[in-house]
This record gives structure tokens, C-alpha cells and sequence, in this order.
């Protein structure tokens, strides 16, 4: 393969590049007075208790018990090499080496051959061996589970609201970021959480790539070697995304012209399965799993979050987080993330009451950021259930208190009583939908009736929509007829939050 020396040029510098990964140093249980000894053999796996990984029959009929904070001896698995390091002799007789150093003589006839795995819709292929990784995709992200440590692959669309600066402050707070270079020349920001753990951020025009890296603390070194390696063979295309995106709106925009969006529709021209907010129920109201993830939260909200805390959201997202957000005796606001165990809750993240529209992360990871999600808002008269759509972001709007979706790939720019939604970014890109806040009064302006504080009407090409919020202020959505479905979802969606 194309990468195979590669691989091997990286592993014999990686001496130099594991200082470079911080981390504890891993300590070992051999004494530093030993004496140095090498061995030449043929590597196996170890399947003995001994404290070892792998052994090596040498050529002179031993068998040395091989084990390396260095190097990744899975490598050379079948494979041929002198090894030399620190030896110790066991009260039965065995010899175990902990290898310092390594000279290839043979390659390894049962060394996993790097395969190329291609995830067009994520923008990215990567160059790993075919059967050292279990691996799973969602709709961004991609993991890959090995027996020891596990790495996950998410690509983030950018829009005016997101670029690194403000992606590293809101998921990763006062971690400060170092720029590295892989040998194909791609930079990362990279952050070192905690041992076993570490995060690499490769920034594009258009798409953000966070690359996770977990170890279960057996081996810091081995991790920094499979990191080399794994930077090293992954190759983004964000073009990728950005060409399919544009090809699903072009064809979106050709085959359903504003004649014919209303087909099979409602009279007020929305369709039953795009209905994403429920009216405010009791809590058996709510879809079975939301009902007991609530529950399991309420119980234990003193441990959770504090006592003398009202809760006003849980967002459920798709992979086994809920985010809890709260206010205090002195009606601050704050967020907790937890990650779901089965019954049990782990907090993951905390957060408090940004300066804009998102939350400011304190501590911990952001492990379900722009995740599909189930949020329930806690309201005077019942919890109201917004499932976020498919394809569509929840934007968050504090000057204006109000929270509704938009198209996961639309810009937006604005703030205070209006917002401009744009496929390009604003100013330059061309106004689609406005959302603004207006004087009138709900029952003084025309138009259908959707529901009880939706109206829709139409002038020329354009349709509006308001939405009465707030004790009776008035939200004004507009647009062109070429957008009524997702004029249609952002008013549906449209929710009061309580400041």
C-alpha cells in the first residue's frame, strides 16, 4: 500500500514525536538497573498472564515476553526484529523485555494491510487497517472502536455564526489549542484534555473537522504512535459536502415550484408530519423515552444540579446525552450536559449564560454539540416537545427570546428585533427569509389562521407569517414562495423562551 512506508518512517521517529502528545509519563514495574539486552526473533501475540503484550520466539529457541510504551508491537506481528530494551527475569524463570527500541528485519506477514475507507458525505477518507476498527456513521460523525482506543471523526458545516475561534471557545472554554502539522501538511488545533484523551481540529473554508481520540490509559505512548499514524492517513474533501448540499437545493428549487408546494397539504399549507412542536401536555404527554429521561432528571435534580434550581429545558439528542438547562434563587441561568447510562446520569459539561445566542462552555467536553434532538420546554401550563427536524438546526434567539429551526446550510446575520437567513454568507448572499419583530397587533393583521398565534398570508410572490409570542408581541417571517416549506417549519417551530 501507499501509506505502508509511511507508517513505518513514522513509527521510527516516534521517540521524538511521542513528547510532543504531553500526558503523564507511563510508569513501569522494571527496575532501571537492569541490565540492557537484545533479542532477534519473530513476534507473536502473548496469550499468557504475564505482563506483556506480545513475544518473540528468537532465533536461539527462547521465548522473550515482549512489552513497549513506545511502539505499537501489533504492527510486526508475524514480522521479524531485533529488540532491545531493559530485561526482567520472573521468579519462574521468563524473561520479560520492555522494548526501547526496535530494527525492522522482516515485514510482518500478519500485519493488517491499511485499506482505504472513502465517507463522501462527510468529506473525508482515511487509510486504516481493515479489521483493527469496528465502525459506525451517523449523519456527521464517524467512529472507529478499536480493543484499546477508539477515535471519532465529525465534520460541522460553518455558517456566519460558526468558525474556529468561537467552535473552540463554546465546546473546548479556557483549553488552549496548539497548532500541528501532519506529514501529509494538514494543521490542527490541538487540545490534550485529560490522559487517554485528546482532541484535533482541522479547519476548512466551509466544514470543521474534530478528530476525538480515547485510550483506556493502558498505553500513552501507543496512543501518541496511532494518533501519528491515523493524522497522517486521513485526506478531507470538504468540496464534497459542499457540492451535494448545493446539488440537493438546486434540485429542490427546480422540481417543486411554488405552484405545486402545497399539494396534498392542509388548507393552511403545512402537512401533518411537519408539525415538530406539540402543545403544552402533562408529562405522560411526551414520547415514552423522553418521559423517563425527564423523570430520571427530576429525581434527582437536588444531586444533579443544586437545590432551589427550576429547570426550563431538557434537550435529548440521538446519542445518549440530555442537556439541562436551569435557573438559580437569583434567576441566573445555567446548563449541565449529562450522558445517559442506562438509569444512571454522568455529567460531561457545564455551562453558563453566554454574551450571544449560545451557551458558554465552563467545564468538561461538549460531547453532543449540533446533535438531532428532542427538546422539551417546561412552560406555565404543561411541557411543550420540539423534535428538531431533520436537516434543520434549533436557533436560539435571547435578544428576541424566541427559539425556532432553519436550514442546517443557511447563513444568518442579525441580532436584537431582525434576523437575515441566506444561503451564502450575509451580506453578500441573498436574503431569503427575515424574521422580525413588529408593532402590530396579532388580531389587526390579516391572514389565514394556522393555529391559535399563527397567521399566514400572501403578497405577490411572497409569503409571511406571524406568529404572536411573548404575552402578545408580534413576530413577522417572510420570504418567497420558492421557500413556503421552510417559512412553514420556522413559524411551526417558532417557541417563546423564558429569560
Amino acid at each position: 500500500m501507499k501509506k505502508f512506508i509511511a507508517i513505518l518512517a513514522i513509527s521510527c521517529t516516534s521517540l521524538l514525536l511521542t513528547g510532543c502528545f504531553g500526558g503523564d509519563e507511563v510508569e513501569t514495574e522494571i527496575d532501571s538497573s537492569y541490565n540492557m539486552q537484545s533479542f532477534v526473533g519473530t513476534v507473536g501475540v502473548n496469550e499468557s498472564s504475564l505482563n506483556a503484550t506480545h513475544i518473540l520466539e528468537a532465533d536461539t529457541g527462547e521465548t522473550v515476553y515482549l512489552r513497549s510504551d513506545l511502539f505499537d508491537l501489533s504492527e510486526y506481528e508475524g514480522g521479524k526484529l531485533r529488540v532491545t530494551g531493559v530485561a526482567e527475569v520472573t521468579d519462574g524463570g521468563e524473561t520479560i523485555l520492555l522494548v526501547e527500541s526496535r530494527d525492522v528485519l522482516e515485514e510482518g506477514s500478519l500485519s493488517s494491510e491499511p485499506f482505504l475507507f472513502e465517507f463522501e458525505d462527510k468529506g473525508f477518507e482515511i487509510e486504516i487497517p481493515e479489521d483493527k476498527y469496528e465502525i459506525s456513521e451517523s449523519s456527521s460523525l464517524v467512529n472507529f472502536v478499536a480493543e484499546t482506543h477508539s477515535f471519532s471523526v465529525r465534520s460541522i458545516q460553518k455558517g456566519l455564526e460558526l468558525d474556529l475561534e468561537i467552535y473552540l471557545d463554546e465546546n473546548y472554554g479556557d483549553q488552549i489549542p496548539q497548532d500541528v502539522q501532519s506529514a501529509n501538511g494538514d494543521r490542527y488545533s490541538r487540545l490534550n484534555l485529560a490522559a487517554g484523551r485528546s482532541v484535533y481540529i482541522h479547519n476548512t473554508p466551509g466544514v470543521i473537522y474534530e478528530i476525538i481520540f480515547n485510550s483506556d490509559g493502558s498505553n500513552n505512548a501507543e496512543m501518541n504512535l496511532e494518533i501519528n499514524n491515523i493524522i497522517d492517513n486521513i485526506y478531507f474533501n470538504p468540496e464534497d459536502i459542499t457540492e451535494e448540499v448545493t446539488n440537493e437545493l438546486s434540485d429542490i428549487d427546480e422540481s417543486e415550484p411554488a405552484e405545486d408546494t402545497t399539494n396534498d397539504s392542509n388548507e393552511d399549507g403545512t402537512t401533518d408530519d411537519e408539525i415538530t412542536v406539540s402543545e403544552p401536555v402533562d408529562l405522560s404527554g411526551l414520547s415514552g423515552e423522553v418521559t423517563n429521561i425527564v423523570n430520571a432528571v427530576n429525581s434527582n435534580k437536588s444531586a444533579l444540579l443544586g437545590s432551589d434550581v427550576e429547570i426550563f429545558n431538557y434537550s435529548i439528542t440521538d446519542n445518549n446525552y440530555v442537556y439541562v438547562s436551569y435557573t438559580d434563587s437569583d434567576e441566573a441561568e445555567f446548563r449541565k450536559l449529562f450522558k445517559i447510562n442506562g438509569s444512571s446520569l454522568e455529567e460531561v459539561a457545564y455551562f453558563e449564560e453566554g454574551t450571544s445566542t449560545d451557551w458558554e462552555l465552563v467545564s468538561g467536553d461538549n460531547l453532543a454539540y449540533d446533535r438531532p434532538m428532542k427538546m422539551v420546554f417546561v412552560e406555565s401550563d404543561g411541557y411543550r416537545q420540539v423534535d428538531v427536524k431533520e436537516g434543520y438546526r434549533y436557533f436560539e434567539s435571547r435578544p428576541m427570546s424566541l427559539g425556532f429551526h432553519y436550514p442546517r446550510q443557511w447563513y444568518y446575520a442579525g441580532g436584537s428585533n431582525i434576523y437575515r437567513f441566506a444561503k451564502d454568507p450575509l451580506p453578500e448572499g441573498e436574503t431569503l427569509v427575515t424574521i422580525e419583530a413588529v408593532d402590530d397587533d396579532f388580531d389587526s393583521v390579516s391572514g389565514t389562521s394556522v393555529s391559535s398565534n399563527i397567521k399566514r398570508s400572501t403578497s405577490g410572490d411572497e409569503i409571511i407569517y406571524y406568529v404572536e409570542v411573548n404575552d402578545g408581541d408580534l413576530v413577522k417571517i417572510s420570504g418567497g414562495n420558492d421557500y413556503s416549506e421552510e417559512l412553514n417549519i420556522m413559524a411551526q417551530t417558532m417557541v417563546e423562551i423564558d429569560l
